[in-house]
This record gives structure tokens, sequence and C-alpha cells, in this order.
């Protein structure tokens, strides 16, 4: 993982446990629910970033070609 993505992740993390931890209170085993936290939020990012993959692919593949577009490559 890059350290931008864990930057943000981490920056994400702080305000959901500002959030939660205020409403709740603090977690009999806090460094447990951080990381248990931090875990499902990563799984969620890879998942949503898979589906966002997917959804771009079958975009890109329902766009016709014509003589006068080029690809990424630029290539007809």
């Amino acid at each position: 993982m890059s350290s931008v993505f864990l930057f943000e992740h981490q920056t994400h993390i702080h305000g959901h446990v500002l959030e939660h931890w205020r409403s709740d209170g603090v977690p009999p085993n806090p460094g447990g629910w951080l990381a248990t936290t931090a875990w499902r939020k990563a799984i969620d990012r890879i998942r949503r970033d898979r589906a966002d993959q997917e959804k771009l692919a079958l975009l890109v593949a329902a766009i016709p070609l014509s003589a006068g577009h080029v690809n990424a490559h630029g290539r007809p």
C-alpha cells in the first residue's frame, strides 16, 4: 500500500474514533477496536476499488471506437 493511502486511511480512522468513542465511550480494548476497525475499513476500500475498476472496464468495453477516436495509448 502506498504511504498516501495509509495516511488517508489513518486520518479517516481518527475521525471514526472520535465520533464513535464520544458517543459510546472508550471500548475495553482500544487497540483491538482500532485494529479491527482499520482492517474492516481497508477491506471495504479494496472492495470499493475493485468494483470501481470492474464498472470502468464495462464502460470502456461499451464505448465503440470510431475512426476519429484513439485509446489511452494513442492508437485507434
